[in-house]
């Protein structure tokens, strides 16, 4: 199987979700190509959909050093502050609870069990679990939308390094036949 039928079924995999099928068939096309794009760009949406935070952020900027594009660049580093809103480091989500709890010495044996038997150190408050709520969907919709984004910017690169790759080979052989474009203009 050739590098473009492997990305064409790696394609296929990630829209129907077998994200692990997808992410085998796209590091075989980087071992065969590593300087195809698309396959770090696609690989990068996997790791998202797998929460693989970093992994996603590497893959993205890698496409984008690859296409070197600047609006492609551009969504880029707004999906990763997405990203890094949506999937926050280990240190700061330490860093958010240690300054979020000012009672926490007082009432550290304090705790509350809900239904599901799930155990929480502070009452759940409604309206706060429905702001956080509200938050997280309104970063999860602003990612779909710089998601499509990137996916319509990756076809417009596409199309462009066709018609650059189309221009290329139109080139040497306008310059055999002399410049017929370029018509005097008789005074």
């Amino acid at each position: 199987m050739d590098t473009q039928e492997l990305l064409q079924r790696g394609i296929d995999r990630y829209k129907q979700r077998d994200y692990e099928n997808a992410l085998e068939d796209f590091n075989q096309v980087i071992s065969l190509n590593p300087t195809l794009a698309k396959a770090y760009h696609y690989r990068g949406w996997i790791y998202k959909s797998l929460k693989k935070k970093e992994e996603a952020i590497e893959n993205l900027q890698h496409a984008a050093s690859i296409l070197k594009d600047r609006e492609y660049s551009v969504l880029c580093k707004k999906i990763i502050a997405l990203l890094d809103k949506l999937f926050p480091s280990k240190e700061e989500e330490k860093d958010s609870e240690n300054n979020d709890d000012i009672y926490s010495d007082e009432y550290s044996n304090l705790f509350w069990i809900d239904e599901a038997g799930n155990l929480y150190h502070t009452w759940p408050d409604p309206e706060l679990s429905e702001a956080i709520e509200d938050y997280y969907c309104y970063i999860k919709e602003d990612l779909q939308t710089m998601q499509n984004f990137t996916f319509q910017r990756l076809q417009r690169i596409e199309l462009l390094q066709i018609k650059r790759e189309k221009n290329a080979k139109f080139e040497p052989e306008r310059k055999k036949m002399g410049c017929l474009c370029a018509i005097p203009i008789k005074k």
